[in-house]
């Protein structure tokens, strides 16, 4: 893989990081509960997109590193 694959692949684990956000904020704005249940499936399936959040991040950190060695060796 070249470079410019690294780049791209990174950049679409950024693109998917930025999706999660917006899902984010829009789970927080509509942050209301009528049963202990839903505050518990809320806090699950938002713990949930924080790690997923995070992961997309270290992955493509990792990506832009690779892909920076790879520039550096050409």
């Amino acid at each position: 893989m070249t470079y410019i694959d690294y780049i791209n692949w990174a950049q679409e684990y950024r693109e998917q990081a930025e999706l999660i956000d917006k899902k984010l904020a829009e789970r927080i704005k509509r942050r209301t509960f009528t049963t202990p249940e839903e505050r518990s499936e809320y806090e699950r399936g938002t713990q949930m997109l924080y790690d997923m959040r995070r992961e997309c991040r270290f992955t493509c950190d990792l990506l832009a590193r690779r892909a920076e060695s790879i520039r550096e060796a050409e």
